[in-house]
């Protein structure tokens, strides 16, 4: 048989193979979109049965999945902010990959999964405190006009940023600016360094159906009444840590009956929220 010939049943080959491929992940795909749609149908069921009232921004929502996301450590951009605020540093490596570095202005720490900490010494303010707060955020690459909280103690001014990552909020991820007299002295708390990215080998949670389910269930087994699910909102909460990268859980907030809780988007356990 001529070369020409086995090429051409080579490729007629292949293109079979290929279109088995895409029947079968069509197949898979249509049997999944069909078991989130049981989900929505056994949840309506269930919390119409119970009088349980569902808001319409949660229904929305029900489809809703996410996967769990890495954010990675880059100890470049640790020297480039150190020397952001501090001027030129002099490194060092505490142990347990924890670098420290120090000039006359003051010093900065970075530990593994993101913690940070940086301190001034006789830091000029940039305009008043939120101002500077948003001058010294932006220089730690956070947004240019972030939604900033400001609380004030006699001679103290803290100033919280709530942190996000594709477009959703880290319940337990935050960043602390302490003032004194409208002077900077410190900054700390959770550094998510850049860009957040999906793992190619997790798979994406249940959809909010099958997590409300799991969720009443849990409250019932508690003798929890539950008459009204008001609102849900997807998020994300650091659940592991390395000196690489920091992972990120899906983690849904939930109103039921005016009282909020953070939930399991996998088990829909309630997550105790801690912050730092």
């Amino acid at each position: 048989m001529k070369w020409s010939g086995i090429k051409w049943i080579l490729i007629v080959l292949l293109l079979l193979g290929n279109l088995l491929l895409l029947g079968l992940y069509r197949e898979r795909r249509a049997e999944s979109q069909q078991a989130d749609r049981q989900a929505e149908d056994d949840l309506l069921a269930v919390f119409s049965q119970n009088g349980i009232a569902l808001g319409e921004g949660v229904k929305a929502q029900l489809p809703l999945t996410a996967r769990k996301l890495y954010v990675r450590r880059d100890p470049g951009r640790e020297d480039a902010l150190s020397q952001s605020f501090l001027g030129d540093t002099t490194r060092s490596d505490q142990g347990g990959h924890i670098h420290e570095y120090t000039s006359p202005d003051g010093r900065a720490l970075f530990r593994s999964g993101g913690q940070f900490q940086v301190e001034w010494v006789h830091a000029r303010p940039q305009g008043a405190v939120a101002e500077d707060a948003c001058a010294r955020l932006a220089q730690a690459g956070f947004p240019d006009e972030p939604p900033l909280v400001l609380e004030e103690d006699g001679e103290w001014t803290l100033v919280t940023l709530s942190q996000w990552v594709s477009d959703h909020p880290v319940f337990d991820a935050f960043v602390r600016l302490y003032y004194q007299n409208g002077t900077p002295v410190s900054m700390s708390g959770q550094w998510l360094w850049g860009e957040a990215l999906p793992a190619d080998n997790d798979t994406p949670c249940p959809p909010l159906s099958a997590t409300l389910l799991r969720f009443v269930g849990k409250l019932d087994d508690l003798d929890l009444f539950v008459a009204q699910v008001t609102q849900a909102q997807l998020g994300y909460m650091v659940s592991d840590s390395s000196p690489e990268y920091a992972e990120l859980s899906p983690v849904w907030q939930i109103e039921v009956d005016g009282q909020v809780y953070y939930v399991n988007a996998w088990s829909g356990g309630v997550v105790n929220l801690e912050t730092p």
